[in-house]
Order: C-alpha cells, then sequence, then structure tokens
C-alpha cells in the first residue's frame, strides 16, 4: 500500500467537508485493508468523486459522490444477523445465481460510518468476503 495513503484519504475527506471527521473515513478504510487476506492485491483509486479499495477489478469498500451510487459501500459474505442504523444490505447482482452469493452493505448517509467502524461481525464478514 502507498505509505501516503492515510494522509491522502484524510485530505479527499477534509475537502469534502463531510460533518464526520476525516479521522473516520480514514478508520473505515483501514479497517477494510486489515480485514483483506491479500492486501497486496489490492489498490486504492481516489478520484474527485469517490474512493474505492479494490481487487482485480471488484470493488472491496468504497465512498462514493455521485447521486446515483452516493454513500458508503462495503462488501460481506453474509447478511448481519442484526440490523444496523442507516445501512441497508442488498444482494450483489452477479453472485445471485451462485450458492454463496455476496452482500453489499450501503448506506447513502457517509456520516454513519460510525455505525460500522467498530463493528466486529461486520468486517469478520468483509474478511471473508
Amino acid at each position: 500500500m502507498d505509505i501516503h495513503l492515510e494522509e491522502n484519504i484524510k485530505d479527499w475527506a477534509r475537502k469534502k467537508g463531510f460533518s464526520i471527521s476525516a479521522q473516520d473515513i480514514w478508520a473505515f478504510f483501514q479497517s477494510s485493508i486489515e480485514n483483506i487476506l491479500v492486501q497486496e492485491k489490492t489498490w486504492f483509486k481516489i478520484g474527485k468523486d469517490y474512493i474505492s479499495l479494490v481487487i482485480g477489478g471488484i470493488y472491496l469498500s468504497a465512498i462514493r459522490l455521485y447521486q446515483s451510487d452516493k454513500g458508503i459501500w462495503l462488501l460481506l459474505d453474509e447478511l448481519p444477523k442484526e440490523n444496523i442504523d442507516a445501512f441497508e444490505f442488498k444482494i450483489v447482482k452477479s453472485t445471485k445465481y451462485f450458492d454463496q452469493m455476496l452482500i453489499w452493505a450501503h448506506s447513502e448517509k457517509i456520516e454513519k460510518v460510525g455505525n460500522i467502524i467498530h463493528n466486529i461481525y461486520i468486517w469478520r464478514s468483509h474478511s471473508a468476503a
């Protein structure tokens, strides 16, 4: 991973003027990185309206500001056992017909990222995905 990744992500978040701290945005991506088994094959893409962690063309986690895709996105291997405030869970369309479907955790409210940052279950599920 890029040695300046934390600085770049926090800088991007500060420039967007979110109501949450740049540290929370970094904590989300840091947790995603720490729960990926093959970190050396992942890469970050930071654009004007998004940040995403990708492996082989598959999004693992992202924050997008595009209206149609706006929000926090996190790939999971199963539905959580409990509801998480402000998050919805959708089957990843490309896995709909497989025995082991993947799930998108999504919230349009980026300021709700704190609802998953310390959720151990979510990060275990992300790791398994």
